[in-house]
């Protein structure tokens, strides 16, 4: 794991390169501690950064930016190959090959050098983003991964084509940035995240997950990347879903523990120590007992607790941590903990982000790191293996209305839409007729029920349930249309084939966009390294080729279902306790934080004067959803979050 950054200065713009290259390194510490390199070779108007967290070979012989043996190609990069020793072995039988030492950087450029890029990043299965230079053909590469697990932004500043790991160095270099992007801000508050490629910024992009982009060394200001997509998520997975398994989906939790042994056993390949964030869900329960089956020895575990009601899953966890043998940590969350993770997420987040679990990601991160500098996590599982309850609730009401599931459905869900709206908000003020012994966070899930039943299309409920607050619009200072999230179609109306195309929009969307960049910027602003065997490339092909009643088993007229059902199946043998809990995720108690510890700060940051000097938002409007919350109304608690980590980035990073 490590930090990234660069320049390609065609018109030679940058009058110090090196003092350029060291302050794009400097502000990329945080990512990679153990060691610091610059690249830059007059006259190319080139230049390479690279700060490294040392996990494989950390000694000198793992320096980046680092060569291969033919002097063709020079690559800083950031994350882990984890089938370096396979592609090694391979490299050794094909021809005599001389190593230096083990890092996996040493393999990727031995591979570039006997098959090139195109072929090598194919092959490589793992974590990785980084700049690639082809000295033969005068060409700059940027990579990503397929996953897009690794970040990596680029983009024209002042004449400089500038690229880094995090918008923190491009800002390094002394240049004028951009302005900000009415549209992104718009679906920032929208989604509580910027989706796609677009950033928070005008002209500042993501290389794409799974992209190639290349520029000529020699090229114009100015020039657009050439791009090879060589791994597209939508696109693979429809490819997957046409040539299904043959198999009866009994078979599938079997078939599921050997792929899972397969990913994890690549994942526990590490020169310093390792242990796996342990929630008290599924996912981290498979990770976990295979990382203690497949190592011979007790592993350490980690849990954050909450003395919430609804948000506390440390007795799920030290469950599992029992049933595997682990040497189990664990940590409870103060409300000094709440404020002081708070108050450092803008330094953290150097584009806004607004997944209130980022703090608990925050805190969970620190505490790890106290002990190991390499964590596996189950991030991915619930894309992959169908766990979000909103996908199957999606999939089943929208082939009822479109009539995938015969005229009598159809017709039940046309009389809901007309009979339910009345209700739910007569259920809203009576939370005790919603169970809340038998439903976890019930007002949470009737607010879903509401926005998948006023929803006019499939496209609309997919976004209105993922999203932190559909009527942004009337916060904002300047009217501005949000960027849109991608949408797949393949004209699907039966509930299979609709969840399908859920979770294959949930991979390629809210997974990138959101997620994965909370669990980088968290993790990596302490150092510490997190793998997600559920993101290998292997299991994601393979488990889009699973029967869809692998992933959601529906119940009587799919008005009931299960999710994760394969991954349910399995966890009965492993950790009993947690098969049958109800998902919970990482969530925080966010609403009852603002109205209590994080009170005050939230108030500093939403005054009107504040608001009115950040210039992003109408300064009544958020008063007014302010107060909402403050009188006791948790509706608009992933709104205002999104508000306040808007102008918690604005105060930090404008």
């Amino acid at each position: 794991m490590c930090g990234v950054a660069g320049f390609l200065d065609p018109s030679g713009r940058v009058r110090d390169p090196r003092a350029v290259l060291d302050r794009m390194s400097s502000a990329l510490q945080h990512r990679g501690p153990d060691d610091s390199g610059l690249w830059w070779q007059p006259p190319l108007p080139l230049g390479l950064a690279h700060r490294r967290l040392a996990v494989i070979d950390p000694t000198p012989a793992g320096h980046q930016p680092m060569a291969s043996a033919s002097g063709r190609w020079v690559i800083a990069w950031n994350g882990e190959v984890y089938n370096a020793p396979e592609i090694r072995a391979e490299l050794e039988r094909a021809a005599n090959c001389s190593w230096r030492g083990h890092s996996d950087t040493e393999v990727m450029l031995a591979s570039l050098d006997a098959w090139g890029i195109e072929r090598s990043i194919d092959r490589w299965r793992g974590m990785f983003a980084g700049a690639v230079v082809d000295l033969h053909l005068r060409v700059l590469h940027l990579i990503r991964d397929g996953a897009g697990k690794k970040p990596m932004v680029w983009g024209w500043i002042d004449g400089v084509l500038s690229f880094a790991s995090e918008f923190r160095a491009l800002r390094s270099m002394g240049l004028a940035m951009p302005r900000v992007h009415d549209g992104a801000v718009a679906a920032f508050l929208r989604y509580g995240s910027v989706p796609g490629e677009q950033t928070i910024l005008q002209g500042i992009f993501r290389v794409p997950p799974g992209a190639l982009l290349s520029w000529a060394i020699d090229g114009a200001v100015g020039a657009q990347p050439q791009r090879l997509d060589w791994w597209n998520a939508l696109r693979v997975a429809r490819a997957c879903e046409a040539d299904p398994l043959p198999s009866d989906p009994a078979e599938m939790p079997r078939q599921l523990q050997e792929r899972i042994d397969a990913a994890v056993g690549r994942r526990l390949r590490s020169d310093v120590p390792l242990g796996v964030c342990l929630s008290g869900g599924i996912d981290s329960a498979l990770i976990a007992a295979s990382a203690a089956r497949l190592s011979g020895a007790a592993i350490h575990t980690f849990t954050l607790g909450f003395d919430v009601e609804g948000y506390d899953e440390r007795a799920a966890a030290q469950s599992t941590a029992r049933a595997i043998g682990s040497k189990h940590a664990l940590r409870i969350v103060s409300d000094a903990d709440v404020i002081a993770a708070a108050s450092r997420l803008a330094d953290v987040h150097d584009e806004p982000l607004a997944d209130s679990s980022q703090i608990a990601g925050l805190l969970l991160s620190e505490f790890v790191r106290g002990s190991v500098t390499v964590a596996l996590s189950g991030d991915g599982g619930d894309e992959v293996l169908g766990g979000y309850e909103r996908c199957a609730a999606i999939a089943s009401w929208w082939s009822a209305r479109l009539g995938g599931r015969g005229w009598l459905p159809k017709l039940q869900a046309a009389q809901a839409r007309y009979l339910l709206p009345p209700l739910l908000p007569l259920l809203r003020s009576m939370p005790q007729l919603l169970g809340r012994g038998r439903v976890t966070r019930p007002l949470e899930k009737l607010d879903r029920v509401r926005a998948l039943v006023r929803s006019e299309s499939l496209e609309e409920a997919i976004d209105a349930l993922a999203s932190v607050g559909l009527e942004s619009g009337s916060l904002l200072a300047k009217p501005a249309s949000p960027l849109q999230r991608a949408h797949d179609s393949d004209g699907a109306v039966t509930t299979g084939g609709l969840l399908r195309r859920i979770l294959r929009e949930e991979f390629a969307g809210p997974l990138i966009d959101d997620l994965l960049v909370k669990v980088d910027r968290t993790s990596m602003s302490v150092a510490l390294e997190v793998r997600s065997p559920f993101l290998d490339r292997d299991l994601v092909e393979w488990a889009w080729r699973m029967p869809i009643e692998a992933k959601v088993r529906y119940g009587h007229k799919q008005r009931s279902f299960t999710c994760k059902w394969a991954a349910r199946e399995l966890a009965r043998s492993i950790a009993p306790k947690v098969a049958d809990l109800p998902k919970m995720g990482f969530g925080v108690p966010i609403a009852a934080w603002l109205r209590g510890p994080l009170r005050p700060w939230a108030e500093s940051l939403l005054s009107r004067s504040a608001v009115s000097r950040a210039g992003l938002m109408h300064a009544d409007s958020v008063h007014r959803l302010w107060q909402q919350l403050l009188a006791g109304d948790d509706a608009p608690r992933h709104q205002v979050w999104a508000v306040l980590m808007l102008q918690a980035w604005s105060e930090r990073w404008r």
